[in-house]
């Protein structure tokens, strides 16, 4: 099946530069998010922001929970969305099928979690994930 033809109207992808950080103040003490991109594809009421965190299968499944908690910590402060309106989502790009399901693993085991907060792909199918918002982008030009 051909890939779809994915043209990024009023999109966005930053790399986020060495030192970028978010710091979480949870429990009294600061947890520091450093996602390795953010991306912001679509246009109008059809915009998906994400963050994006590859993973390169060098991380235990611990140190992945402990991240998961921390963009969910972020996430009950309230603050990205005071400030941006929204929250965006948190794409895990995984080498393989296996990483995938130690990450699923990790995170099921969270409390909580809301609905799709987390999604996790294979780097083979990033195009997949993040096709939908650039497509609708396009339906309504």
């Amino acid at each position: 099946m051909p890939q779809p033809d994915i043209r990024l109207k009023q999109g966005a992808v930053y790399a986020l530069p060495n030192g970028s950080e978010l710091v979480v103040g949870i429990g009294g003490r600061d947890v520091i998010l450093k996602p390795d991109a953010f991306v912001r594809l679509g246009s109008g009421p059809f915009e998906d922001s994400w963050w994006l965190e590859v993973d390169l299968a060098t991380e235990s499944s611990t140190v992945l929970k402990r991240q998961c908690q921390a963009y969910l910590s972020y996430l009950q402060t309230g603050r990205e969305q005071h400030v941006h309106g929204v929250f965006p989502r948190v794409l895990w790009i995984v080498p393989d099928k296996r990483r995938g399901d130690l990450l699923k693993r990790a995170i099921s085991t969270l409390p909580a979690t809301p609905g799709e907060l987390f999604v996790i792909t294979l780097q083979a199918c990033l195009v997949d994930v993040l096709a939908p918002a650039s497509i609708a982008s396009e339906a309504t030009s």
